[in-house]
């Protein structure tokens, strides 16, 4: 069917709603194709083109060997492949390498939503009425013909059939969905000694057999040695070193103090760190892993894997890699640490706190006395309950974030660190503490962040998949344990939860990052979705946004049921049409790659709220546009007309600002944490911290705008302040956690009504931070402590990581072959080794958990 043919004009993208096409091109489709009964083929039935059923129905023919004609949409080049991947709309149009009838299946699957939409099926646009059988007007269905095709865009099983669990889901026949699935199956029978590991024969001996012996540093002189490299890293160079060893022998020539390479290898050997490097696109756009582990060029970009080595004239061969990136396995530095009995002893809070805590709720009446840490959320509770977590298992948390080096020029960077959650929540975020899994080096933002993901994630799997799983030597008792590690969180901030979970972005129509199934509405011919309870006025010409009111109360929690049935949907799709449609319903693009790892938290409790971004940043810089004045608005929405424009005259605005910095230095330290609110009318622009957002917004703003806003705006803006005061606080009583519940769902219907007002035109004032203020109280039951898990100790780190870097012209290479591998030799050192002092230079490196809290001083 040519792309002039009237069926095809007729239809626009999608989301743009065009009137249905004639009854009559809809019978042509009958006239024009036959129905197919054919298994192989069809999968039990399909219309296709005369000769195409002729060639399934033939005995014998060329067909039986050739399984790539059917309805698998194959994408024919990287670029044709990452928008199946990304969502982006578009018509299906026939290729020359196509089969022609998984086009006029696109359109007919396409006319149908349509029409279902315009007859007012809203909320479901794949609704089949059984009563329609396509058939012209006046005709009746003949029982001779081929049974109607009034299906969905594929046989997708019905709800009550999808499969209830993880376990059971249908193999997927797109090709982002089949390469997103093999680095699952990858995960789940990783093993150490695979080609996917890269580890030694030494280290998984290691691994495996650990040294049985305490850590001590009776060597005085390489006690000496240590001493001297721990005061000088992240300061000095090698050389300054060399120079101060070379300067001790001048003054002792007897005096033994080790050569730089020689203390590195002894220090690794203690610390267990051993820095692995993959293979990556030179344009960051994947890594050579998993799935993409053989091959030679970038789906994508389409540039070389290696580079070219010349051999003779005119003959080359394969080279080095033209581009690298490094991961640091987690095994060897999870069993130093038990090796010290202060450290081990640390490392047993949390399975003490957890049966502490079990211990309250039987007594209270199933809550515990009060929530103050991740012991205390139903996540970690329940896997305690079903026996998953032992005394000496590793609890997990991965954390990832991008960052730009530099702010002028591309140079996009990501990192991830995994937490010890077993610590208590005191020395938890210490600098020490912490341990990178990898870095990618930009300049560009990764297209496929499973790739780099794959190795940290393999070699946690390949641990957990072990017989014997991961021994420990404790240095309490002097005997080996079995450690099972169990990942309880995966976090980042809302862009890169995406990836990580396989989900839709903050604009897509089912955007909740709590999965809670909300349907965002949209404006006429816009794409953005956005999570609006009330329905807006004058909007009957828009499907999907006319919807009736949502009751706030009715927002269901997070289901693994629920989660596992929408998956299955999504995996089920077996065209790029059926695919997007389904994606729109459900906000899930992909499997998961940690629901590949045998041991961690259900989908999709594993990613919880990032409650830094959403309280920190999003909210307060809402609030900030809205009373400048400066949000997106429409030319017959004045902000002239806003009563809660307050700030938007320049004078009371410089004002304004005057007091924020008088007042915020006259804050504690506990409240400001180490830096007070600066002046936002002169320095917001100019690095403004979260911190400085969050106390500027929730402990100054509602005093300073008190005569300035009108009372119902000032009140709502005090309920927020207060549910985000509470839920930020270490110690967070049920009586008082059921006030802020209450008291934020008022808030956010309160601020529908009052600066949405059910217009139209203010759809976008209701973003994905006012929704999440619904779901802040459910998730202090579910996490203990949504502080705890925020990306305040991750963004920190990479404050540290940027500011450590000193050979600018290969910055790339600096923070990831050399920052971050000796961020975890000297973290486990100085864990280890409690014999040592915090070394000089190390009192301002810190990391916390939130600020509110938790001093900003914290050593290493």
């Amino acid at each position: 069917m040519p792309k002039s043919h009237p069926y095809y004009t007729g239809l626009s993208r999608r989301r743009s709603w065009p009137k249905p096409p004639p009854e009559a091109l809809l019978w042509e489709r009958k006239t024009t194709s036959k129905w197919c009964d054919c298994w192989k083929h069809c999968k039990g039935g399909r219309w296709v083109g005369k000769r195409t059923r002729a060639r399934h129905l033939a005995p014998g023919d060329e067909s039986e060997q050739d399984d790539s004609d059917g309805d698998e949409p194959v994408a024919h080049d990287a670029h044709e492949q990452q928008k199946v991947e990304n969502g982006l709309d578009g018509h299906i149009t026939p290729d020359d390498n196509e089969d022609e009838d998984m086009y006029e299946d696109a359109l007919h699957d396409q006319a149908r939503i349509i029409r279902n939409l315009m007859d007012g099926h809203y909320d479901n646009p794949e609704y089949v009425d059984e009563n329609d059988n396509m058939d012209p007007p006046g005709r009746a269905a003949s029982p001779n013909h081929a049974p109607s095709p009034t299906r969905t865009p594929s046989p997708s099983p019905p709800p009550e059939e999808l499969p209830q669990t993880a376990e059971d889901m249908p193999v997927p026949t797109l090709e982002n969905l089949m390469t997103a699935q093999k680095f699952i199956d990858l995960l789940r029978e990783a093993r150490l000694d695979d080609k996917y590991s890269k580890l030694s024969p030494e280290d998984i001996d290691l691994i495996r057999n650990p040294a049985r012996e305490q850590l001590s540093l009776d060597d005085p002189g390489f006690r000496l040695s240590l001493d001297i490299f721990l005061a000088v890293t992240g300061r000095a160079s090698q050389k300054t070193y060399s120079d101060i060893r070379d300067a001790i022998h001048r003054y002792n020539p007897t005096a033994e103090m080790l050569t730089y390479g020689i203390l590195t290898r002894r220090i690794k050997a203690m610390t267990g760190v051993v820095p692995i490097m993959h293979d990556m696109c030179i344009n960051s756009c994947l890594a050579y892993t998993g799935a993409f582990h053989d091959l030679m060029n970038c789906t994508y970009c389409g540039e070389a894997r290696y580079k070219p080595l010349r051999t003779s004239p005119g003959e080359f061969d394969q080279g080095a890699p033209r581009r690298q990136f490094m991961t640091i396995p987690l095994a060897m530095q999870a069993q130093a640490v038990w090796r010290h009995p202060a450290t081990a002893e640390d490392m047993s809070y949390a399975f003490k706190e957890l049966q502490k805590v079990l211990e309250e709720k039987q007594r209270n009446g199933g809550l515990p006395d009060v929530f103050h840490d991740i012991v205390c959320g139903e996540d970690l509770l329940q896997a305690m309950r079903e026996g998953k977590i032992k005394e000496h298992d590793l609890l997990l948390l991965f954390s990832m974030d991008g960052c730009r080096l530099y702010r002028n020029k591309q140079s996009d960077t990501w990192i991830a660190i995994w937490l010890f959650l077993n610590l208590h929540w005191n020395v938890r975020y210490l600098k020490k503490h912490i341990r990178p899994a990898f870095t990618i080096p930009g300049p560009n933002h990764p297209k496929h962040m499973d790739s780099f993901i794959f190795p940290s994630l393999h070699h946690l799997a390949a641990l957990q998949n072990e017989p014997g799983r991961l021994q420990i030597w404790d240095a309490r008792d002097e005997q080996q344990h079995s450690s099972d590690p169990y990942l309880v969180y995966g976090t980042s901030d809302t862009v890169a939860l995406a990836d990580m979970g396989g989900w839709v972005g903050h604009n897509g129509k089912c955007g909740c990052r709590f999965m809670c199934g909300l349907q965002g509405r949209h404006k006429f011919h816009a794409p953005t979705y956005y999570p609006v309870l009330l329905k807006p006025n004058n909007s009957e010409h828009i499907p999907g946004t006319n919807r009736p009111d949502v009751d706030i109360n009715e927002l269901p929690e997070a289901s693994e049921q629920r989660y596992s049935q929408n998956l299955a949907l999504v995996l089920s799709s077996r065209t790029a049409t059926e695919y997007r449609a389904n994606r729109l319903a459900t906000g899930i693009t992909k499997p998961s790659i940690f629901s590949g790892l045998p041991r961690h938290t259900p989908m999709p409790r594993l990613f919880p709220g990032d409650a830094m971004h959403r309280d920190a940043l999003n909210l307060p810089q809402l609030f900030i546009s809205l009373f400048r004045g400066t949000i997106a608005h429409s030319e017959a929405d004045p902000p002239s007309q806003w009563p809660w424009a307050v700030l938007a005259d320049d004078d009371v605005w410089q004002a304004h600002g005057k007091e924020v910095e008088k007042w915020g230095l006259k804050l504690s330290r506990f409240v400001a944490g180490s830096r007070p609110p600066r002046n936002p009318a002169e320095k917001m622009n100019s690095g403004y911290t979260a911190k400085e957002y969050m106390t500027w917004m929730f402990n100054l703003a509602p005093g300073l705008l008190y005569k300035h806003l009108p009372r119902v705006y000032w009140k709502n803006l005090c309920k927020i302040s207060y549910g985000i005061d509470i839920i930020h606080s270490h110690t967070i009583p049920p009586d008082e956690l059921l006030n802020v519940y209450q008291k934020l769902r008022e808030a956010v219907l309160e601020y529908e009504l009052i600066y949405y007002q059910r217009r139209l035109d203010r759809l976008h004032f209701v973003t994905q931070c006012v929704h999440g203020m619904t779901h802040m109280a459910p998730e202090v039951v579910n996490v203990g402590s949504p502080a705890a898990v925020a990306q305040w100790t991750l963004e920190r780190i990479i404050g540290d990581l940027e500011a450590e870097i000193r050979q600018h012209s290969q910055a790339f290479a600096n923070i990831s072959k050399f920052r971050a591998v000796w961020w975890c030799l000297v973290g486990v050192a100085v864990w280890c080794c409690m014999v040592l002092c915090p070394p000089c230079g190390y009192h301002t490196s810190h990391a916390f958990m939130q600020p509110d809290t938790v001093p900003s001083a914290i050593h290493w």
